[in-house]
């Protein structure tokens, strides 16, 4: 046995462990452009200077949106407008409830046309309370509002709708106050599903604020009085 090797077994804590040179994994090199973001980010609301965030790409942007969307509140990313639209709606998409909630509360400061289908979508199938939450956005804005109830009513006629969402579908036109959704909800009323009809009766003296029964024909004979009638 040569010296060096008697040498390093007296002394192992002299042994050198050399690990294998291999370049990084890809899922650990970090994406060109990342760097910098958030403090991007705040230099623009200081400055509003779009040239500011020009240097990285949109998805870096809107990830970088998306978590600020759970730690801020909803008018302190007002300044970042079209910037904000795509974080929203990826927002509406998560299965994360806080993250749906944050993207709602963002609709309800800066209403769009693009968030009145994910807000239905969670007015209609959401957990309370953000189903609540959905609702009353939507309910705050006219805008939102009128294609709301547009969407609602061709929810009710679809063959497709499902019994729950059709009852939902309802009760949020009634809450909404939409006249449209009046004639629909009388051709309900004799629905071969009695928890439907029951809804439609329902939703028709929440409406109206009348109650005339649960038969189509004193309904129908109402509304054609009525038609002149806001």
């Amino acid at each position: 046995m040569s010296s060096d090797k008697r040498y390093l077994r007296k002394n192992p804590e002299e042994v050198v462990r050399r690990e294998p040179s291999e370049p990084p994994r890809e899922s650990f090199i970090r994406t060109k452009g990342d760097d910098g973001v958030e403090s991007a980010l705040d230099l623009f609301l200081e400055t509003r200077e779009d040239t500011t965030l020009e240097s990285f790409s949109a998805g870096v942007i809107t990830e970088a949106l998306i978590h600020r969307l759970r730690s801020h509140e909803a008018r302190e990313l007002l300044p970042f407008g079209h910037w904000m639209k795509d974080a929203v709606l990826i927002g509406f998409e998560s299965d994360v409830a806080g993250l749906q909630r944050a993207a709602t509360s963002f609709a309800g400061v800066s209403p769009d046309a693009a968030f009145v289908e994910p807000l239905l979508t969670l007015a209609l199938n959401a957990p309370e309370p953000l189903r609540s939450h959905a609702r009353d956005t939507l309910a705050g804005y006219e805008g939102l509002l009128y294609n709301a109830c547009v969407w609602l009513r061709e929810l009710l006629v679809s063959p497709g709708t499902t019994q729950q969402k059709r009852r939902r579908g309802m009760e949020l036109l009634a809450l909404f106050g939409d006249p449209r959704a009046l004639n629909p909800l009388i051709d309900l009323l004799g629905d071969a599903d009695r928890s439907i009809a029951r809804t439609a009766h329902e939703a028709l003296r929440t409406l109206t604020c009348h109650d005339l029964g649960t038969m189509r024909s004193a309904w129908q004979r109402w509304a054609e009085k009525s038609q002149t009638r806001s």
